[in-house]
């Protein structure tokens, strides 16, 4: 496990001082949480997943019928 806080704070070092630091709190530098929701609706999910299926499905026949 990484300690956010020091991590962060050897980042923001005085420039003149390297043994000065600024104070950073831990939650400052951590990755703010993300939102439980996905990027792409159910419904859009399903029709991407029918109209690939549906393709490979037509690809699959046409092979066949051609005989290679």
């Amino acid at each position: 496990s990484v300690n956010l806080g020091s991590a962060c704070s050897s980042l923001f070092r005085n420039s003149s001082n390297p043994s000065t630091s600024i104070r950073v709190s831990k939650t400052s530098c951590a990755p703010t949480p993300q939102e439980d929701t996905a990027p792409v609706g159910p419904w859009l999910l399903a029709l991407f997943v029918f109209v690939v299926c549906g393709s490979v499905t037509s690809q699959i026949i046409q092979r066949i019928q051609l005989g290679g």
